[in-house]
C-alpha cells in the first residue's frame, strides 16, 4: 500500500477571471427581503476581510440586490419625471400657477394616502408597487382636472367662486365617480388572477386601485375647496398682447387650441352628416391594423377584400364620396403591402448584463481535458475589452456556482458565468435623453461569444441569457412522457430533428444523453449465499474500494484528519483489477468479486426523469436572437404535428407551458374586467344603452395598444397584457364625459344633434388634458432607457397607444354611435310601444345619411 499526506481529489474546479477560487452561494429564504439579506451579507463580508490571510480576498460576483436597487432607482426616477411632465401639461392648459397647484396637489396627497392601506396590507415599496405609483401619476389628476375645468366653466358664467365650485363639482359628480370606479374595477381581476401572474401583479393592481380611489376623494373635497378660495373668473389667462415668455407661450397655445376646436367642430358636424362613412372609416382602420400583424402574401387578400368592400359600402351611401373612395384605396393598399411583425412571449428580454456559457464534452473525458477547453473560452472573454466586468468558471458541473442545482454533474460539464458592466450609467439625462449606453445589448455580446468559440472542440458550447424575470433555463422545452423508454427516445429524436430545422431554434438537446461509462456489477445471489455474503455486503466492499472509507481518523495535538483507504487511481480505472477486489472471507480464504458477481463496462443515462409517475424525456432548445418564444413555439407545434407518437404524449413545457397558462388567465381577467366595467356603468347611469355606447371605445383602445407595440418592436407578453387590461378602465373616461354631458344637455331641452355639437367641443378641453396628462405621466416609463427598463416599458407603451388612438376616434365615432343607437331606441319604441330613457327623449336628427 502507498501512504500519502494529501488533499481530497478534486471533482469540481472554480476560477474567477482565470484565478483559482472557492465559490460560496447564499440562498435567501422565500419570504426574506432580497436587499436586506444582501446588505447583511455585505456587512459580514467586510468584517471577514479584516481577518483574512494576506493574498486572500472575498469578491461578490453575483448580487441580485444590485438589479433590484437599480430597477427601483429607475422607477423612482420615472415617478419624479412623470410628475414633472404632468404638472407642465396642466400648467400649459390652465395658464395659472394657482390652478396648476390645485390639480397637482392631488398627486402627493393621493400617493401619501395610499401608503396607509399599503402598510396595512403588508406591502413594501418594491418594484411592483413603485411601478404602480409611477404609472398612476397621470390618472391621479384626472378627476381633479375634470372637476376643476368644470368649475372654471361656471366661473365664466359669472358665479361667485364658492357657488361655482359647488355647482361645478355637483354637475360633474356622476361622471367623475363613474370614471374612477371604471379604473378601479379593472384591477380587481388583475389583483386576484391565479398562478404566477396573479402573484406577480397582485400588489401592482391593488396599489393602483387604492391610489385612484384616494384621487376621487381629493377631487371631491380638496380640489373644490381650494378652487373656491384661490380661483378667480379671469384666472384662465391675460387679456391683450402678452409680453413675457410665458405669456407668449400661452397665447400661442390658445391660438393652436382655438384652431383645433374650430376644426373639431367642423369634423364633428361632418361626421354627423356622414354617419355610415364615419363608422366604416373607424371600423376599417381597426381591421387594417389587425391585418398588418399577418405575413404578406395570399392570406392578406381576403382581409384586403373585406376592408375594400366595407369602404365601398360606406362610400356609396355617403355624401362625401371622394373622401370615401380615397380612404378605401388607401386602406386596401396598406392591407396588402404594410406589415409589422408581431411576437408573443412570456416576458420581454431583460438585459441584466449577465449570461452563462455551458460546456459539454464527450462522456468519459477527464476533468483536466474539460478544464483545457474552459481555459480557451476564458481567454476569449479576457480579450473582449471593457464590456466584460468579470467571469467565473465551474468545471465539473453545469449548475450555477456548482452547488445551486439545475444543471448536470460530472467531469464532462462546465459552466462560465459572465457579468457585463451596466448598460446605462445612473443619473444621466432627463427622460433618457443624453443617456448613452456604455455597452452593447447583452444579446449582441452573446452572439460574439458564440462566433469566437465556434472553433473550440467540444460536444456542445451553449450560451444562455440570465434573467431574474424569466430564469436562465432553455425557454423551449418539449416534454415526451410514457412508460417505454425506447419509444420515448424514438419520439424525442424525431422531435429534435424537426425542431432543429425550425427558424429561430438553436442548441437542440435531449435530456436522456448517455453519461460516462460505468461498471455494472451483477451479483449472483446463489453463489454469494454459498459464501455467506449478501448483495449489500458486496456493494459496501466495492464502494470502499472506489470511494474510500473515512471511518478511521488520525489525531495529533487536537487536530483530526480522515484516513481514506481505497484503490489507487490506476486500479480504479481497470475493470480487470476490480474483479480481484476482496469482498469477504469464507473458511479462512478470501472471496473475490469475480467469485460472486460479473462486471461489465457500459454507458448509462446521465439521469432519470419522471413526471406524474411516468418516464420523461425533454427536448430543449434556445431561441436565436430576434425570435419570439410564442411564434417559434407555434412553428414547432406545426412541425411535429404528424409525428407518430405511439403510446407517448408530447406537451410544451417550461416557459411555454407557463405562458399558455398565464395568457389564458389574463384573457379571463380581460373578459371579467369588461363585464365589470359595463355593469358598473349600467348601475351608475341607470341605463343599459349609454354604457353600451361607451363600450365602443374598448376595441379602439385594444387596436391602439397593439399598433403601438408593433411600431415600437415590442411583443404581446404578460407585461403588455396588463397594460391592455388597464385600458379597459382608462379609455372609457372620454366616452363617459361625452355621453354624460350630452344626456345632461338633452335633459335641459336641447335637441340631440345640438346637444352633441355642444357637448363635444365643451368636453374637448378636459378630454385632451386628462389624456395628455396620462400619456406624459407614463412617458418616462415607456422610454426604456434605463437598466432593466425592458420589463416595464411595454405596459406603458400599450397604455399610451391605446389612449391616443381611442381619444382620436372617441371624439368622432362615439357621438355618431350615440345617434345610431338613439335612432334604434326610437324605432324600438314604435315597435314595442315603450318610452325611451330620459336621455333619449326629444330627438331631432340634424342631417343624416
Amino acid at each position: 500500500a502507498e501512504v500519502s499526506d494529501t488533499v481530497a481529489e478534486k471533482s469540481v474546479l472554480t476560477r474567477l477571471n482565470g484565478r483559482d477560487a472557492v465559490v460560496l452561494a447564499v440562498q435567501k429564504q422565500s419570504d426574506a427581503n432580497t436587499v436586506e439579506v444582501a446588505d447583511g451579507i455585505k456587512k459580514e463580508v467586510e468584517r471577514l476581510k479584516t481577518v483574512l490571510p494576506r493574498g486572500v480576498d472575498i469578491i461578490l460576483v453575483t448580487d441580485q440586490s444590485v438589479f433590484v436597487k437599480s430597477a427601483l432607482h429607475d422607477v423612482n426616477r420615472s415617478l419624479v419625471e412623470g410628475i414633472f411632465l404632468v404638472v407642465v401639461i396642466v400648467f400649459l392648459f390652465l395658464h395659472t400657477a394657482r390652478a396648476t397647484f390645485v390639480v397637482a396637489l392631488a398627486i402627493p396627497t393621493s400617493i401619501f394616502a395610499t401608503f396607509i392601506p399599503m402598510r396595512a396590507l403588508g406591502f413594501s415599496l418594491n418594484m411592483m408597487t413603485m411601478l404602480a405609483l409611477s404609472l398612476v401619476v397621470g390618472i391621479l389628476v384626472d378627476d381633479s382636472i375634470v372637476v376643476l375645468e368644470n368649475i372654471y366653466r361656471h366661473l365664466k358664467m359669472g358665479k361667485p367662486p364658492a357657488v361655482a365650485a359647488l355647482d361645478g363639482r355637483t354637475e360633474i359628480g356622476l361622471a367623475a365617480i363613474t370614471i374612477t370606479f371604471t379604473d378601479v374595477v379593472v384591477f380587481v381581476p388583475i389583483a386576484f388572477m391565479s398562478g404566477i401572474v396573479g402573484q406577480f401583479f397582485r400588489q401592482f393592481g391593488l396599489t393602483v386601485a387604492m391610489a385612484t380611489l384616494f384621487s376621487l376623494f381629493v377631487s371631491f373635497t380638496l380640489t373644490p375647496m381650494l378652487a373656491s378660495k384661490w380661483l378667480k373668473p379671469e384666472g384662465e389667462g391675460t387679456e391683450g398682447e402678452p409680453r413675457t415668455l410665458t405669456g407668449r407661450l400661452f397665447a400661442a397655445f390658445d391660438r393652436f387650441y382655438s384652431g383645433l376646436d374650430a376644426r373639431y367642430r367642423r369634423l364633428l358636424a361632418w361626421a354627423l352628416n356622414n354617419r355610415l362613412l364615419t363608422v366604416v372609416i373607424g371600423t376599417a382602420s381597426l381591421l387594417v391594423v389587425f391585418a398588418m400583424m399577418f405575413p404578406l402574401g395570399p392570406a392578406r387578400i381576403p382581409m384586403a377584400v373585406a376592408v375594400g368592400a366595407l369602404g365601398l359600402l360606406g362610400t356609396v351611401f355617403s355624401r362625401s364620396r371622394n373622401v370615401g373612395l380615397a380612404f378605401t384605396v388607401a386602406v386596401v393598399v396598406i392591407a396588402l403591402t404594410v406589415r409589422f411583425p408581431f411576437g408573443f412571449e412570456m416576458t420581454p428580454d431583460v438585459d441584466q448584463g449577465e449570461f452563462s456559457i455551458v460546456v459539454e464534452m464527450p462522456a468519459g473525458v477527464s476533468l483536466e481535458r474539460t478544464d483545457q477547453v474552459v481555459r480557451r473560452i476564458e481567454n476569449v472573454l479576457a480579450n473582449m475589452g471593457r464590456e466584460v466586468s468579470y467571469f467565473y468558471s465551474t468545471v465539473g458541473s453545469s449548475s450555477a456556482a456548482g452547488m445551486m442545482g439545475g444543471g448536470e454533474e460530472g467531469p464532462q460539464y462546465a459552466r462560465i458565468t459572465v457579468k457585463l458592466i451596466d448598460r446605462f450609467a445612473e443619473g444621466s439625462g432627463f427622460l433618457g435623453f443624453f443617456r448613452k449606453p456604455q455597452r452593447r445589448p447583452v444579446r449582441e455580446v452573446m452572439d460574439e461569444v458564440v462566433a469566437k468559440t465556434a472553433h473550440i472542440p467540444a460536444t456542445a458550447i451553449r450560451v444562455y441569457q440570465v434573467s431574474r424575470m424569466g430564469g436562465g433555463r432553455s425557454p423551449i422545452q418539449m416534454e415526451v412522457t410514457g412508460y417505454n423508454l425506447a419509444e420515448l427516445n424514438r419520439v424525442a429524436n424525431m422531435i429534435a430533428e424537426r425542431m432543429s430545422k425550425v427558424p429561430g431554434v438553436v442548441d437542440v438537446e435531449i435530456s436522456t444523453k448517455m453519461g460516462k461509462p460505468e461498471y455494472q456489477i451483477s451479483v449472483d445471489r446463489v453463489r454469494a449465499a454459498e459464501f455467506g455474503l449478501t448483495a449489500a455486503q458486496i456493494g459496501s466492499a466495492v464502494r470502499t474500494a472506489f470511494a474510500g472509507n473515512t471511518d478511521s481518523k488520525f489525531r495529533i495535538a487536537g487536530d483530526e484528519w480522515d484516513i481514506r483507504v481505497w484503490l489507487n487511481k490506476e486500479s480504479r480505472t481497470k475493470g480487470q483489477e476490480l474483479e480481484d477486489i476482496v469482498v469477504g472471507n469464507y473458511m479462512g480464504r478470501p472471496v473475490y468479486l469475480k467469485d460472486v458477481a460479473s462486471v461489465v463496462v457500459a454507458p448509462a443515462p446521465n439521469k432519470v426523469e419522471r413526471k406524474n409517475r411516468e418516464r420523461l424525456v425533454t427536448v430543449s432548445a434556445n431561441l436565436a436572437t430576434g425570435y419570439r418564444l410564442g411564434n417559434v413555439q407555434q412553428a414547432i407545434n406545426r412541425a411535429i404535428a404528424d409525428i407518430p407518437l405511439g403510446n407517448t404524449r408530447v406537451n410544451a413545457g417550461g416557459t411555454s407551458e407557463i405562458m399558455r397558462e398565464s395568457f389564458s388567465s389574463m384573457f379571463s381577467a380581460l373578459l371579467l374586467a369588461i363585464s365589470l366595467v359595463y355593469m358598473l356603468m349600467a348601475a351608475l347611469f341607470e341605463s343599459l344603452l349609454s354604457p353600451f355606447i361607451i363600450m365602443f371605445a374598448l376595441p379602439q383602445a385594444m387596436i391602439g395598444a397593439l399598433l403601438a407595440l408593433l411600431m415600437t418592436g415590442n411583443t404581446l407578453s404578460i407585461i403588455s397584457n396588463i397594460g391592455i387590461i388597464m385600458l379597459m378602465g382608462l379609455v372609457t373616461k372620454n366616452a363617459i364625459l361625452l355621453v354624460d354631458y350630452t344626456n345632461t344637455l338633452r335633459s335641459r331641452g336641447l335637441k340631440r344633434n345640438d346637444a352633441i355639437l355642444e357637448a363635444g367641443p365643451t368636453r374637448l378641453r378636459p378630454i385632451l388634458m386628462t389624456t395628455m396628462a396620462m400619456v406624459f405621466g407614463m412617458l418616462p416609463t415607456a422610454m426604456a432607457t434605463s437598466n432593466a427598463s425592458e420589463i416595464r416599458a411595454p405596459m406603458a407603451i400599450a397604455v399610451i397607444g391605446g389612449l391616443l388612438l381611442s381619444t382620436l376616434l372617441t371624439l368622432v365615432v362615439i357621438p355618431v354611435i350615440y345617434t345610431i343607437m338613439d335612432d334604434i331606441a326610437v324605432r324600438l319604441k314604435g315597435v314595442f310601444g315603450r318610452a325611451p330613457k330620459p336621455e333619449m327623449e326629444k330627438v331631432a336628427v340634424g342631417g343624416g345619411d
